[in-house]
């Protein structure tokens, strides 16, 4: 997990999604008169499994609304 700055702390963002891993396999079958005959393995591939890649942030939230609120107070002027 990477850590990003500029990404506002408890926020996750991902970057690159995750693959599950598997193996297929391609079979021949031979059935004469629907039994069986014979079973034959043609061919066997493996795919890993990739983690996702994952951002999450770790910047501090700012209270601008505090400085704004003591500043109103005294701006304001009473109309006559």
């Amino acid at each position: 997990m990477e850590k990003d700055p500029d990404l506002a702390k408890g926020k996750i963002k991902i970057k690159e999604q995750g693959i599950t891993g598997y193996t297929a396999q391609l079979w021949k079958i031979v059935k004469v008169n629907g039994k069986v005959k014979s079973r034959t393995l043609f061919n066997s591939s493996s795919y890993s499994k990739v983690d996702a890649k994952v951002i999450k942030g770790t910047k501090k939230k700012t209270d601008t609304n505090k400085d704004n609120a003591d500043n109103d107070d005294t701006n304001a002027k009473e109309e006559s």
